[in-house]
């Protein structure tokens, strides 16, 4: 076996936990790392908000030129520029300077909760898993991850927490907008109810332009305050000129019919108990305002280090820090670096063992791995260890064929074979995968370290002739 341990002994000091092994099978499974699909996937499914509106499709949404993530194309063309001859494309396709790195390092770090879901199946079921397939499965559950936030400390920069989400903004304003505006109803209840038809002659309603929102005539009282609505819950990363150029004013009575319906439905906000915060009756404004001023600065945590959920992070308000959490998504999909360093670390505090087999393919198990010599062992101990050295990767009904052919597996004879399995795999003489597949750890030749000093010893004592 080539092993590299602390002290040669039987100690579970951390490096001790960490084997080179050789084995006689590794599974294919293990030889191609898994590819990150969720990024991908999870994009493309919108993530309808409960206040209305398309405003964040899932995964990491990218902004375009105006910074904002949705709507429609700016002026300048850039939505029609693919269809122009020659160097207008080629000037679409032109990107502008590539924005400034943050002195923010991202990392990710597994849930602690499902950490210690996984950890308790492996002590169980006593059989190796792929380091790789766990990050794999860590990253692919929105639950399961969290992204880790730490400004570097060469940097004057602060990050700032929301003590209700753990969202993480660089500024304080935004993380005060944030608090007002996406837990306003963990501080008030909503009620909805239904008032008369507004009166009057309109010749027009006015529609937002990218929600497709239905604002009112410009003549009624109403609509400063909708659009104001409307702004603040859908698009506040712009600014409100910017918002009302995209307002749309509409001719068609239907749906000025339809703006009339639809006012008579008036909702109205009321303080929870037990929440330091009063008012009953508020329109959304009102309630905001209190937000505002009254809750959301005492639920601001100034920090150099954050940690929050991959679903929090996704909606992160800024484009600078989100875009560097989302190149760092990318980066980890591909390589799973933070994350595989992460859940070393958590293993080996977990007292699991990791061992290395092949090029590079870490596993993970609740014992550790020990290669035994089969002429040391008893004749059914013996005949086991043969078979799985000749077959690599074959299971336990593969065995049980194997040395008793014929045999069936609820067979007194089948039991008889499997009876020492147990404890070979609860020894580490026998590796089960999480698959059922079956390996055993070879005898190897000794680490090439030793040599090393050995080649240094040469050249001092030809420089001492």
């Amino acid at each position: 076996m080539t092993t590299e341990q602390g002290n040669g002994g039987e100690t579970d000091s951390p490096v001790d936990k960490e084997l080179i092994l050789e084995l006689n099978f590794i599974p294919e499974w293990a030889r191609n790392p898994p590819v990150p699909g969720y990024f991908d996937e999870v994009r493309a499914k919108p993530d309808q908000r409960d206040r209305g509106g398309d405003r964040r499709s899932g995964g990491f949404r990218r902004r375009n030129d105006e910074g904002r993530s949705g709507g429609r194309p700016s002026s300048s063309g850039g939505g029609d520029a693919r269809r122009r001859p020659g160097g207008d494309r080629r000037a679409a396709g032109r990107q502008g300077p590539p924005p400034e790195r943050l002195p923010v390092r991202v990392s990710f770090i597994p849930d602690q909760n499902r950490l210690s879901v996984v950890a308790r199946r492996i002590f169980t079921t006593k059989r190796s898993y792929p380091l790789m397939d766990l990050a794999h499965l860590f990253l692919t559950k929105p639950n399961s991850c969290h992204v880790k936030l730490e400004v570097d400390d060469s940097s004057n920069i602060q990050l700032y927490q929301c003590s209700l989400c753990r969202m993480s903004a660089l500024s304080q304003p935004v993380l005060i907008r944030h608090i007002t505006r996406d837990h306003l109803l963990d501080y008030f209840d909503k009620e909805e109810t239904i008032g008369d038809p507004a009166t009057g002659q309109f010749a027009c309603v006015a529609r937002c332009g990218l929600s497709k929102t239905l604002l009112g005539p410009p003549n009624h009282h109403s609509y400063a305050a909708k659009v104001q609505e409307v702004y603040s819950m859908l698009y506040p990363e712009m600014s409100l000129e910017e918002y009302k150029k995209n307002i749309e004013m509409m001719h068609d009575p239907e749906l000025i019919e339809k703006w009339k319906e639809e006012s008579r439905k008036q909702t109205v906000y009321h303080a929870k108990s037990g929440k330091g915060v009063e008012g009953s009756g508020l329109k959304i404004l009102a309630a905001e305002a209190i937000m505002f001023k009254e809750v959301a600065p005492l639920l601001v945590n100034k920090t150099r280090r954050s940690t929050l959920p991959v679903e929090v992070a996704r909606k992160i308000e800024e484009s600078s820090l989100l875009g560097s959490v989302r190149d760092a998504w990318d980066k980890e999909g591909r390589s799973f670096m933070t994350l595989l360093f992460a859940l070393r670390a958590a293993f080996n505090h977990m007292d699991l063992y990791l061992f290395k087999a092949g090029k590079g393919y870490f596993f993970v198990s609740a014992t550790r791995p020990c290669p035994l010599n089969p002429e040391h062992a008893v004749d059914s101990i013996r005949e086991v260890l043969m078979y799985l050295r000749e077959h690599p990767g074959c299971t336990r009904e593969d065995l049980v064929k194997g040395v008793k052919p014929g045999v069936a597996m609820d067979s007194a004879e089948a039991g008889k074979v499997l009876l020492p399995l147990s404890w070979l795999i609860e020894k580490g003489h026998i590796i089960e995968f999480f698959n059922g597949a079956l390996a055993v750890p070879l005898q190897g030749r000794p680490q090439n370290k030793i040599r090393r000093p050995l080649r240094r010893n040469r050249r001092n004592t030809r420089k001492e002739e």
